[in-house]
């Protein structure tokens, strides 16, 4: 029943909560679907990415990839956004990929985040999202060769 609660009604229970550790203990199964090399591994397996393909597709170091999709290595946020692109990962599915990850969301008041939800948006790939933030002199996702 846990994984079925909607946020608005997980907050309503927390707010009526007399004891954060009952809660904690009852919604466990609610953490745990969002640990990061959880959700990573749905999203490779969903659009049938592997490891090389995001190297491939980033220019990230193949090391650096590989410890970061198995959770041994914290990515910084703009490198995810990069992963999340090269997956395919529709904009929703980044913007869990962040909060799971522990950063903000693309925040559409920003003009950065605005433009690389544009590109996500509209299913641009990573290097003409790059070049959007050039073109508009925000600070691009990765620096180009």
């Amino acid at each position: 029943m846990s994984n079925t609660l909607n946020t608005k009604e997980l907050d309503q229970i927390l707010k009526n909560a007399s004891n954060i550790d009952n809660y904690l203990e009852e919604f466990k199964p609610v953490f745990k679907s969002m640990e990061f090399k959880d959700y990573m591994d749905s999203l490779l397996n969903k659009y049938n990415v592997s490891g090389a393909e995001i190297v491939k597709r980033t220019q990230i170091d193949r090391t650096y990839i590989y410890q970061i999709i198995s959770g041994t290595r914290k990515a910084n946020r703009d490198k995810l956004i990069q992963i999340g692109i090269a997956i395919k990962a529709d904009l929703e599915e980044i913007q869990r990929l962040l909060k799971v990850s522990g950063y903000s969301s693309l925040y559409t008041k920003r003009k950065r985040d605005a433009i690389i939800k544009f590109g996500i948006q509209k299913k641009l790939d990573l290097f003409d999202i790059n070049n959007l933030l050039y073109e508009y002199y925000e600070k691009p996702l990765f620096e180009k060769d």
